[in-house]
């Protein structure tokens, strides 16, 4: 009887650890892993949890992604919310004494699709989270990673160029925010969205 009861405690406690362990992915994401391109340190953002890979400048004056927590999530039904900064920028902000708006960023919500809809579809009927009726250019079909998406820029604090897509059952926003069009963040953006892949 003892044995059994040992087994039982050994099994809640394997699974607990497990279940620890799968929320702390989700939370702090998966370890990156750097690569050089050229003469720029790069790393690989991959989280088959959330159906989500992409690559993202480090170094030279790179960015870090940050997981946004449930305060700072703009919408209900949001699965995630990540926030790229560049990472000066982001100690800045870090170590700002007195409120003040943050600087631009690239942000990635996730969402539930459950519906099944395409992305055009998606970004009519969450016109809340999606913007493409307060757009300020017009909503153009796009491709990114192969996948049909609709794309457009939206007006706010900063401009941001603004991408919705759909994969199966998740939809995914991903805007970029930026002081002017020639502004390094939006440069930087452009050529990030030919490193997302949608898992």
């Amino acid at each position: 009887m003892k044995k059994l009861i040992l087994l039982v405690v050994l099994v809640a406690l394997t699974f607990g650890f497990w279940k620890y362990m799968e929320k702390r992915e989700r939370e702090l994401g998966p370890e990156p892993e750097k690569f050089m391109r050229g003469e720029e340190e790069w790393v690989k953002y991959n989280n088959p949890s959330l159906g989500l890979y992409f690559e993202y400048r480090k170094n030279p004056d790179g960015y870090t992604v940050v997981n946004q927590n449930e305060s700072q999530v703009p919408h209900q039904e949001v699965i995630e919310f990540l926030s790229i900064f560049n990472i000066r920028e982001y100690e800045e902000l870090q170590n700002a004494t007195t409120p003040r708006d943050g600087p631009p960023t690239i942000s990635i919500l996730i969402f539930n699709n459950p519906e099944g809809l395409t992305s055009k579809q998606w970004a009519n009927q969450n016109l809340v989270v999606s913007g493409t009726d307060r757009a300020i250019s017009p909503v153009t079909n796009f491709t990114i990673a192969g996948l049909q998406a609709v794309r457009y820029t939206t007006d706010g604090l900063y401009p941001s160029d603004t991408i919705a897509i759909v994969k199966g059952n998740r939809a995914y926003l991903i805007s970029g925010a930026y002081l002017d069009e020639s502004s390094q963040i939006r440069k930087d953006f452009l050529e990030m969205l030919q490193y997302f892949s949608f898992l």
